[in-house]
């Protein structure tokens, strides 16, 4: 499993993280990754995006393992596209606190 050179701002909702991410993201090198932006553009036909799908047309929190396998996707997909280059780049992410652990957790 590859592991980024990452930065990762988390804090409480509305606490600021979006604003200075975009400010981080415009710093040559930083690769701003945000989860709302994944969420948004997750393909609802693949497997991990049906099981989002279920959890958030209910209004549930979708859980972490789902959370962190479309993150991983959206930074595997980045790579491909070489909008991230894992190998000159820093990976700029925003969470909030309780899902920093399981993404430590998932590499």
């Amino acid at each position: 499993m590859m592991r980024y050179q990452t930065f990762i701002l988390f804090g409480a909702p509305g606490s600021g993280k979006g604003t200075q991410g975009k400010t981080l993201g415009t710093i040559p090198r930083l690769y701003h990754c945000a989860c709302g932006d994944v969420f948004r553009s997750i393909d609802t036909r693949t497997k991990v995006g049906k099981a989002f799908l279920d959890y958030s047309s209910k209004g549930q929190l979708v859980p972490d393992d789902i959370t962190v396998e479309l993150w991983r996707e959206a930074i595997d997909a980045a790579v491909e596209a070489h909008k991230f280059k894992p190998d000159i780049d820093t990976l700029r992410a925003r969470r909030h606190s309780a899902k920093c652990r399981t993404s430590q957790d998932h590499g």
